[in-house]
């Protein structure tokens, strides 16, 4: 508990406190900003990659570029596994994407280490060549789903900067995609770019007009929380809420997103309504959580990226 409360200090993070009184007034509840929060993790991903610098899988804590190089052509397959992980140390220098890249890309290699070469090869979304292999993986051939999967949610990183890219996932939100794991992968991998009016009105209008199964609405709602400052993205959570036919999952969803709101007026009034009138005991423990929120719950179900202690980056992807 101590090292997560030095962890939300440090980000900025820390949820204020809050108390009773909700039956007698409408006192501001405690200010959770989802852009700031946003704002924390585009800052953050400056520092890419933030590896852990021991191996997890291997005996060696301290592992050299030419030690890399052979252990990412070991024979045994559970070596290449671990070495495919420990390369996010050296993944923006050459001889390392490019292995790694070369195990992506192989049809023959194992799928759980092609889909740890996408994971790990995220961290260099931004050259472009990378990019392109990512994409190449989901758009060609007949990959697997759980490597498609993943190397969507590998292009988040870069999601927010490069316009192909957001074009390429509302692509295949809005008409591409066809496989539903796949297309709520993509789904994912635009939450850090629906500050930028596409990709959000992409998925407000996938909310208000799909007929999207409940899975998918979900994370869509996810991704809109870094946009909870907008207010149509607002007015669109409290109208899920609101409406009758709208499945409990969906609704309790988007009250967890209006906590990154919190800090307007309507937003307070509305969970306020909810913990005082609801009916439902599920809607007001969401209601209640949403008014003083848990940060370390926020930022994992809303699949939110982190600072740790000695300033590294704890990528969202790691939890996938």
């Amino acid at each position: 508990m101590k090292h997560i409360a030095v962890i939300l200090i440090l980000a900025g993070l820390a949820p204020m406190g809050w108390s009773g009184g909700m039956e007698n007034d409408r006192s501001p509840l405690p200010q959770i900003d989802a852009g700031g929060i946003l704002n924390q993790i585009q800052n953050s991903r400056n520092d890419f990659p933030q590896p852990n610098p021991t191996a997890p899988d291997l005996k060696d804590k301290h592992i050299s570029s030419s030690q890399l190089k052979d252990l990412l052509r070991d024979s045994n397959p559970e070596i290449r596994k671990a070495a495919v992980k420990s390369a996010r140390t050296y993944i923006l220098n050459s001889f390392a994407y490019e292995r790694v890249m070369d195990i992506l890309e192989n049809a023959n290699e194992r799928l759980d280490i092609r889909v740890e070469a996408a994971r790990t090869l995220s961290y260099a979304a931004g050259n472009s060549r990378i990019r392109e292999s990512l994409v190449d993986i989901i758009k060609y051939g007949n990959n697997p789903r759980e490597l498609r999967v993943m190397s969507y949610k590998a292009l988040w990183g870069v999601a927010g900067g490069h316009s192909r890219i957001q074009d390429f996932l509302r692509d295949a939100i809005k008409y591409s995609e066809k496989d539903l794991d796949a297309r709520r992968a993509a789904i994912w991998a635009i939450f850090d770019a629906t500050r930028n009016s596409r990709p959000r009105e992409v998925l407000l209008d996938l909310l208000r007009y799909g007929n999207e199964e409940e899975l998918t609405r979900i994370e869509a709602v996810k991704s809109l929380y870094g946009a909870m400052g907008y207010s149509r993205v607002k007015e669109l959570m409290m109208d899920l809420v609101r409406n009758s036919n709208e499945k409990k999952p969906v609704k309790l969803a988007a009250i967890a997103a209006l906590s990154g709101a919190s800090g307007d007026s309507r937003v307070q009034n509305f969970l306020k309504d909810l913990m005082r009138y609801g009916a439902d005991t599920e809607i007001k423990t969401a209601a209640i959580e949403a008014a003083a929120p848990n940060m370390a719950k926020i930022r994992e179900y809303f699949h939110l990226g982190y600072k740790v202690e000695n300033g590294g980056f704890v990528s969202p992807i790691e939890k996938e």
